[in-house]
């Protein structure tokens, strides 16, 4: 699960001001508001996912110590950034359930810090047309918003779209993060004749997203399924697929 920032218009065209933000968010909160029992989630700082090859610590400090001790950090970062009351328009969608508490819970922690925070209500079809305009808040823009991925979209540096880094006028996804160093080493990953080499290449990728406030890591949940007794042949994979399902 991930938190968006777009770093196109203010607050979060600083990276000073999206780090803030970092440290005043809790995975811990936003996955228990979001899914419930740690049976189905788990915290961790992986951009690749929690269990993968390439998962990695690197860049996490925004996850270390305590909830309090890191709002004191992101009280001190956003005064030292000289964060000037722009209010943060955190888009909600109201009928997706799996993503429609985190807004509620991050707007509280972001004002907790000294933000701003203004929430938009939305149906998931509106969020999702609003999330591609680059536009100022009042045209029609956004500063934040969540969203989540399978483990399959995010396993590497190559298909992870959130680690573009090549900005508006690149390939970047909505948020448009923009860091020239990024697809050098996404280049280099390609290209790598090793997985202890992929792996270096991937922590190097993760502790740049981090350090320049990409968006926010909220942890990783599972999909829970149900099925009636005579329904056979469900497959196996990380996706929800119904091929070769009988009756």
């Amino acid at each position: 699960m991930t938190g968006l920032f777009n770093h196109l218009i203010p607050p979060f065209n600083n990276p000073d001001i999206r780090k803030a933000a970092m440290y005043a968010l809790d995975q811990s909160q936003l996955m228990q508001t979001a899914i419930g029992t740690p049976d189905y989630y788990k915290l961790c700082a992986s951009d690749y996912g929690c269990d993968v090859p390439l998962a990695s610590n690197a860049g996490s400090e925004y996850l270390s110590g305590s909830a309090d001790e890191r709002m004191a950090k992101a009280k001190d970062l956003l005064k030292k950034a000289g964060y000037d009351g722009t209010p943060v328009l955190m888009m909600q969608p109201t009928d997706l359930t799996v993503l429609s508490t985190q807004p509620i819970v991050a707007a509280e922690r972001l004002r907790e810090a000294g933000f701003k925070v203004d929430v938009a209500s939305m149906d998931w079809a509106t969020l999702q047309s609003r999330k591609n305009s680059t536009a100022a808040v009042k045209d029609g823009g956004w500063n934040m918003f969540f969203t989540y991925w399978g483990v399959t979209g995010i396993w590497n540096p190559l298909v992870n779209v959130l680690l573009d880094g090549t900005g508006k006028d690149g390939t970047a996804w909505s948020g448009w993060p923009k860091n020239d160093e990024v697809p050098k080493l996404r280049a280099a990953y390609l290209v790598a004749s090793s997985l202890d080499e992929q792996k270096k290449i991937a922590s190097q990728i993760q502790k740049i997203a981090y350090d320049d406030g990409f968006y926010y890591n909220a942890g990783e949940f599972q999909s829970v399924a149900a099925w009636r007794s005579d329904v056979t042949d469900l497959q196996k994979a990380p996706i929800t697929i119904f091929w070769g399902v009988k009756k």
